[in-house]
């Protein structure tokens, strides 16, 4: 009996806000302990945290700034929790790949830049299309083809039926739907 693995994370991790955060505590910290070095060799406080403590030691409790303070220390904490906990957009689309016989189980996926890159390659082929920019998201593939002739229906038909059939047998499960504007561009 096998034990069950992981599925392939799908999902972008939080390294950005995660390195911000990181950033910002760690430039408190050296901030910190800077002016605790100064406050051990001189016996004062610098200047500018002197300053900060007197106001803060002036302000009372109950004022409208440490009101205002308190709201956006909760409001950008709430905001980081969310940002941690929520799971980003998806980021890849699974690929079916065909089972072999008495080896390991296979996960593979593709990234949507790649799927874009993929359906642009195919649809730069098809007769008739001078330029291909492509986009995809996690459910559909938009193409904007530049082309010399008049028969653009014709055109984004083949394609989209094109590239749809690159997709299926690339293996991209589930299918995104394709969709392309034609555009005609005299010489």
């Amino acid at each position: 009996m096998t034990a069950s693995r992981p599925r392939l994370r799908r999902r972008p991790n939080r390294t950005v806000p995660a390195g911000m955060t990181a950033l910002g505590l760690t430039a408190l910290g050296g901030l910190v302990v800077f002016g605790g070095a100064v406050r051990l060799a001189t016996g004062a406080w610098p200047a500018p945290v002197d300053s900060i403590f007197a106001l803060l030691a002036a302000t009372p409790w109950g004022s409208a700034g440490w009101l205002v303070i308190s709201a956006a220390v909760a409001l950008v904490g709430l905001i980081m929790i969310i940002a941690a906990v929520k799971p980003g957009r998806l980021n890849a689309a699974r690929l079916a790949v065909p089972e072999q016989a008495g080896g390991p189980e296979l996960e593979v996926v593709i990234s949507r830049r790649g799927i874009a890159r993929l359906a642009a390659a195919r649809a730069e082929l098809v007769d008739g299309v001078d330029s291909v920019r492509a986009r995809a998201d996690a459910r559909s593939v938009r193409l904007s083809i530049g082309t010399a002739t008049e028969h653009r229906a014709e055109l984004r038909a083949a394609v989209t039926d094109a590239v749809r059939q690159a997709l299926t047998r690339a293996g991209v499960t589930p299918v995104p739907r394709v969709s392309a504007t034609v555009t005609t561009r005299s010489n």
